[in-house]
């Protein structure tokens, strides 16, 4: 009888001390999840801060091009303005990537940058050459007015994740200058009356369409 009781006891013990442990586990894998959850939903401290530094200074610059852009002296001749306007474009985005590749981390993106740029300072000079001899033709304001579309557009913020790196946030700025670089060309290439300024703008498409692809692709 004695012995029985013993048994009994012994049995009950390793039972409770089984379900302390069971219960013990699933509190810790509990909490194990609740912090884990919640490390995802909150920020990196130090990755917000190097985001917002990088980011607003280079965003600054671009706004500061884009002011640049709007004091080139316009006629009613689109060509004339394509190639004053987009000269400065160049010139911006040349100035823009040391600022890139001076805070950008990542190897292959510091390479992206310098390729996008690679004929930016021939066809900013062939640009310049243009707009210096040519002597502006008759249009209308509308032509005008389509052009300082894209020039507005460029000192527009750009939306920002404060979750993301600098250099993801870097990247998406050059992006941004390339495409509203890319819709001065359209518009050249929709209003533009000169041969020669129209190949020049189909030339720099085909650079800037390969540039948007180049970012794109490091940015997916």
């Amino acid at each position: 009888m004695r012995k029985l009781f013993f048994y009994t006891l012994l049995c009950n013990s390793l039972y409770l001390i089984s379900c302390d442990q069971t219960t013990r586990l699933e509190h810790d894998k509990e909490a194990t999840a609740s912090t884990s959850d919640l490390h995802k939903a909150l920020p990196d401290q130090q990755l917000k801060e190097e985001h917002d530094a990088v980011g607003l200074k280079v965003h600054d610059s671009l706004k500061a091009y884009a002011e640049k852009l709007k004091q080139e002296e316009l006629t009613i001749d689109p060509d004339h303005n394509f190639t004053v306007l987009m000269a400065a474009h160049h010139e911006g985005a040349l100035q823009l990537s040391k600022e890139l590749e001076a805070h950008a981390k990542d190897d292959r993106l510091r390479e992206i940058i310098k390729t996008v740029v690679a004929t930016k300072d021939s066809e900013s000079a062939q640009l310049r050459a243009f707009a210096s001899e040519h002597i502006p033709v008759k249009g209308d304001t509308t032509s005008t007015k389509s052009f300082m579309k894209p020039v507005n557009r460029m000192g527009q913020a750009v939306p920002a994740n404060a979750n993301e790196s600098a250099d993801i946030q870097l990247a998406k700025l050059l992006l941004h200058h390339h495409q509203t670089g890319l819709e001065l060309i359209e518009v050249e290439l929709k209003l533009g009356r000169n041969p020669q300024v129209r190949e020049m703008a189909q030339q720099i498409k085909t650079e800037q369409v390969k540039g948007i692809d180049l970012i794109e692709s490091w940015l997916r």
